[in-house]
Order: structure tokens, then sequence, then C-alpha cells
């Protein structure tokens, strides 16, 4: 082969600090217009396919490149990310992420259902709890689920 073709996958779930419930629906709008932004501007060889959440957490669908490392990516846009909603003052005090995230890996095939479901996360999380979903999405993918210091958790 003469070059490269790289299309992977992610779904990417993270939560705000404590699962503080910060993110009103007339905030996200303009937050998930900020995830692009900051894709397009710095990570321009990946693509965000679908993104959307609730007052506590978000679910992000983003293509990625062969040269962005998910680390790098989330590093980058929960810090952007937490400096332009402390612009907003969207709540009391400081505005933060949680420190962890979740990435999942996802086929092409399954990229429309999974657009679907994070489409629909209003109405998903009014018979499914965060954390019930987050360990659910850690058990499809065989991930163990370990309890670590109430803070640092994710869950």
């Amino acid at each position: 082969m003469g070059h490269s073709s790289v299309h992977l996958y992610a779904h990417l779930v993270f939560a705000v600090k404590k699962r503080s419930p910060l993110l009103p629906p007339e905030v996200r709008p303009l937050l998930f217009e900020e995830f692009r932004r900051i894709t397009g501007e710095y990570f321009p060889g990946c693509t965000i396919i679908a993104v959307n959440g609730v007052s506590d957490h978000l679910h992000i669908l983003v293509r990625f490149d062969a040269t962005t490392p998910v680390s790098v990516y989330m590093r980058e846009l929960k810090s952007r990310t937490s400096r332009f909603l402390n612009k907003l003052n969207i709540g009391p005090g400081r505005f933060a992420w949680q420190r962890g995230y979740g990435a999942f890996s996802c086929r092409y095939c399954d990229v429309p259902q999974l657009k679907k479901y994070i489409a629909n996360q209003e109405r998903h999380h009014r018979e499914e709890s965060f954390l019930a979903e987050y360990k659910r999405l850690l058990s499809e993918h065989g991930i163990e689920y370990e309890t670590m210091h109430p803070l640092d958790r994710m869950v």
C-alpha cells in the first residue's frame, strides 16, 4: 500500500466534576459548538460525528485520524471547554470536568445506531442512571469496574 488509511471511531463519555448537574439545556448547544470548533482548529483530522448529553455528563462520537491520541484529544477538549464554560459563568464556583473519562471503540457499521443512542440521551436517562449506563458500557467492552477514591472516580 502506498498510504495509510485510518478511521477509528470512539464513543467518549465524561462527566462534570462530582457529577454536578451544571449543564442546563440552554448551555449545551453552545458547548457542543465549542467542541466542534476546538476539534476543527486543533485536531483537523478528527471529526465529531455526534454529541449530546444531560446536565451531568456527555457523550461524543469521534472519528480519529492516525496522529491523534485519545488522551491528548480529551485533555485538550476538557481543558479548553472548562475555560469556555467558566467564561459563561454557568454556575456557582468554577466549572470543572471529572478527571476520568470512558473511551469505547466502535465499528463503522455501528455508527448509525450509536448516533441515535447519543441523540436520545434525555429520554434514555429517564430510565437508566448514569452510573448504571457507565457500568453497562464498561461491561459491554470487557472492562472491569473498579472502585476508586470518590473524588477521582468516573462514576
